[in-house]
């Protein structure tokens, strides 16, 4: 595998994102931080998806909404991992939830996490 972790997040939470990368780095993992898509998967998010072993999706306010298109490109990648060999792995930022049909899947709480505070969701999804 080219990628530990893939990591996926919408513009709005890429200040949370960068510093989950940044910390999951520290722990030795390679991680790509996928770019917000906007609606349908591109064949480059597809590739990401396949070339990692686990696909981590940070769910928020911003990545549940229904009106938005990354909201919808993150929904997309979380499909997809979830389709794949049991690579999803997901965490929420603030108190939303997973969509339905993903919310079978054990959800990790970085409700938060900061640059200065670390929780125990990180500790146990690490």
């Amino acid at each position: 595998m080219r990628y530990d972790v893939c990591l996926v997040a919408t513009e709005a939470d890429r200040t949370k994102a960068d510093l989950v990368a940044k910390r999951l780095r520290a722990l030795k993992l390679r991680t790509r931080l996928c770019p917000p898509g906007s609606g349908a998967l591109s064949d480059k998010d597809k590739a990401d998806i396949k070339a990692s072993r686990s696909v981590l999706v940070l769910w928020s306010k911003a990545a549940t909404a229904e009106d938005k298109d990354d909201a919808a490109w993150v929904n997309g990648m979380a499909l997809m991992a979830a389709a794949g060999d049991d690579r999803l792995v997901q965490a929420v930022l603030d108190k939303s939830a997973p969509p339905k049909k993903l919310a079978k899947e054990e959800v990790f709480s970085l409700s938060g996490f900061g640059p200065k505070r670390m929780v125990s969701g990180f500790v146990s999804l690490a």
